[in-house]
C-alpha cells in the first residue's frame, strides 16, 4: 500500500509557476503529486532522481477528463515531448472549463511548455479578485461580530468565547489583506511582464497557512459558542 499524505491549498490563488515550485519542493522531500481533488492534493512517497515538474492549464469539454479529447490531446503532446503524465486536476473554472495537468520528466532535453500569457493574466485576476472578496466578507463579519459582542459584554460582562471569535475574525481579515497585497503584486508583475522571482511561493504558503489557521480558530469559536 502506498504511503500518502494530503495537503490543502487555496489553488485559486496560485499561479502555475508557484504551484510547480511548491510541488518541486515537496518532490525534493520525497513526495510526488498523486491526485488532486478540489483544493486537496494527495502525495505518495516516491523518489524520482533528476526529475523536473511541469504544471499546465488546458481547456476541457467534458466533466470526465478521461473521456475528454482536448485533455487527452494535450497529454499526448506532452508525452511526445518527453514528459510523463502524473495526474489531472479538478475544475479550475466553468466558463471556460479548465483543468490543470501535472507532468514530470527526467529527460534534461525535454522542453518546457511555452507560458500562456492569457492564462497567467486570468489566474492573476482571479487570485486578486478572490482576496478582495475575502477582505469584504471578513470586514463585514468582523464589524458585525465586534458590535454584537460589545453590546452583549456591556450587559453581561466579559466573554472569553466572544473575545476569541472577534480575534479570530480579525486574524482572518489581516490574513486576507496580506494575501491581497501579495496577489496584487503578482497581478501587476503579470501586467508589466516582469521576470518572476524564484521561490515566490514560500511567503504565499505562509500567509495561506496563517489564514487557514485563523479559519480553524473561528470555526472552533463557533463550536464553543454553540456549546456554551
Amino acid at each position: 500500500m502506498k504511503e500518502t499524505t494530503t495537503r490543502y491549498l487555496l489553488l485559486r490563488i496560485y499561479s502555475n509557476d508557484e504551484l510547480r515550485d511548491y510541488l518541486t519542493d515537496m518532490m525534493s522531500k520525497g513526495w510526488i503529486i498523486y491526485k488532486c481533488k478540489g483544493n486537496l492534493i494527495t502525495f505518495c512517497r516516491q523518489t524520482i532522481k533528476d526529475a523536473r515538474l511541469e504544471v499546465v492549464t488546458t481547456e476541457c469539454t467534458k466533466p470526465d477528463p478521461n473521456d475528454d479529447e482536448q485533455v487527452n490531446e494535450y497529454i499526448d503532446i506532452a508525452l511526445k515531448r518527453g514528459w510523463q503524465f502524473l495526474c489531472i486536476g479538478d475544475f479550475e473554472s466553468l466558463v471556460p472549463m479548465r483543468r490543470r495537468l501535472y507532468f514530470y520528466s527526467c529527460d534534461p532535453v525535454a522542453e518546457r511548455f511555452e507560458p500562456d500569457e492569457v492564462i497567467a493574466f486570468q489566474y492573476a485576476c482571479r487570485a486578486r479578485s478572490s482576496t478582495i472578496r475575502w477582505i469584504v466578507i471578513w470586514s463585514i463579519m468582523t464589524a458585525a461580530s465586534s458590535v454584537s459582542s460589545g453590546m452583549f459584554m456591556h450587559d453581561y460582562g466579559l466573554s472569553s468565547v466572544l473575545l476569541f471569535m472577534d480575534l479570530s475574525l480579525l486574524a482572518l481579515l489581516a490574513a486576507s489583506i496580506q494575501l491581497y497585497l501579495d496577489r496584487n503584486k503578482l497581478y501587476w508583475a503579470v501586467i508589466k511582464e516582469q521576470p518572476r522571482e524564484s521561490g515566490t511561493y514560500l511567503p504565499l504558503r505562509k500567509r495561506e497557512n496563517f489564514m487557514l489557521a485563523a479559519m480553524g480558530c473561528f470555526l472552533l469559536s463557533l463550536a464553543l459558542l454553540l456549546l456554551s
